[in-house]
């Protein structure tokens, strides 16, 4: 099978389109990854200085940065479980048992069974 120049023209134009629209989203998804990252290491820092308004509201703040990664992304269940620990701290123990809740759903939902595991499992029982 030959590929004609028009074919090559075709898949080259393809080609660095994709390349120029990669390169125009890495930048903001760059920049979505520091601003949470930003906001969790503020928010611990401020925990870990019983400065706890301040805390709440950073980690409030990256839990809205993760509201557009996917709804498996443990970065979501890091940052609920850090919203629960200080709510702990708080002794707000209903507002920590439901983010500690959620953080565990989102924990299973990412975690893929293990199809080696699974047979020796049914096995022993």
């Amino acid at each position: 099978m030959r590929i004609g120049a028009s074919q090559i023209r075709w898949f080259s134009a393809r080609f660095c389109l994709a390349l120029a629209l990669s390169c125009l989203v890495s930048p903001a998804l760059w920049a979505q990854e520091k601003g949470w990252e930003n906001h969790m290491k503020a928010g611990s820092k401020a925990s870990m200085s019983f400065r706890f308004a301040k805390a709440e509201k950073e980690f409030q703040a990256a839990l809205a940065e993760t509201q557009t990664f996917l709804p498996t992304d443990l970065r979501t269940a890091e940052t609920l479980s850090k919203l629960a620990n200080l709510y702990t701290k708080e002794q707000r123990f209903t507002e920590a048992e439901n983010r500690q809740k959620q953080a565990v759903a989102i924990f299973e939902a990412s975690v893929k069974p293990d199809p080696l595991l699974l047979p020796r499992m049914s096995k022993d029982r």
